[in-house]
């Protein structure tokens, strides 16, 4: 089963460097943008943390900048962190099954998170760095939005990513710097064949990193578990809905 753990990227730029053999740091700026290169291209949802960010709108009354880190907003409460325990009230608002709990005049929510609708919601969307409201609303107010971010590591150095991806990130370090030889001084330079082995390790680490980082935790499968069993929504309910093979017909 998942724990979801997170290390430091740097874990994953040691490996490669000392998989390389390599003495000279100059290179490590470099290696830390193929590293987030790669952990965007393997992706994962368990990579991100849920956090709440207080944002106050800019004076034009339609804007408010959304923090370094954040990769996506899932919805948006008025006030501010110190009005309410953000994380009840919002997973209220999230729950499908067991009731809002709260008044839906307070929520904005996002397509991802929600299905409030309410005639007095602003409609919003994200615009570069900035989370930007259709219809005005009113300069220094405040709101709380709930955020996926991209946690960082205790010095605020390097972000953090699932341990299942240390691997496939120190390949694509490899591959990358493999590739990047074909530009040095003929005795240093790696042949094609190499670099074709280097990008078939990162495609299958890649894979399986994809696969490892995204198994479901145990709450997540018992709630899996729970809705394909339910008499009234999950599989059974499926049974005989579609074309039968023997009955030759639809059976509703």
């Amino acid at each position: 089963m998942s724990v979801n753990r997170l290390v430091s990227i740097e874990v994953a730029i040691n490996d490669a460097v000392g998989d390389m053999g390599m003495r000279d740091e100059k290179s490590r700026p470099l290696f830390m943008r193929w590293a987030e290169y790669a952990e965007r291209k393997i992706g994962s949802f368990y990579s991100l943390k849920r956090k709440y960010f207080t944002l106050t709108i800019n004076s034009d009354c339609h804007r408010a900048n959304i923090p370094c880190g954040v990769e996506a907003v899932l919805g948006v409460m008025y006030g501010n962190q110190t009005d309410c325990n953000c994380d009840v009230v919002f997973r209220s608002a999230y729950n499908y099954y067991g009731g809002r709990g709260v008044s839906a005049n307070n929520y904005l929510v996002s397509v991802a998170g929600g299905f409030v609708q309410n005639q007095n919601m602003r409609q919003w969307e994200i615009q570069g760095d900035q989370i930007v409201f259709l219809a005005p609303l009113t300069a220094g107010e405040t709101i709380v939005i709930d955020a996926a971010y991209r946690q960082m590591d205790s010095n605020e150095r390097f972000i953090m990513v699932p341990e299942e991806h240390v691997n496939a990130i120190s390949a694509y370090i490899r591959l990358m710097r493999a590739k990047g030889s074909r530009w040095m001084p003929s005795e240093q330079r790696m042949d094609l064949g190499d670099i074709m082995m280097l990008d078939r390790e990162w495609g299958r680490e890649r894979r399986d990193a994809r696969a490892n980082s995204s198994e479901p935790t145990p709450s997540e499968r018992a709630e899996m578990v729970s809705m394909l069993n339910n008499p009234m929504s999950g599989y059974p309910g499926a049974v005989w809905r579609f074309w039968d093979e023997f009955k030759f017909a639809y059976c509703l």
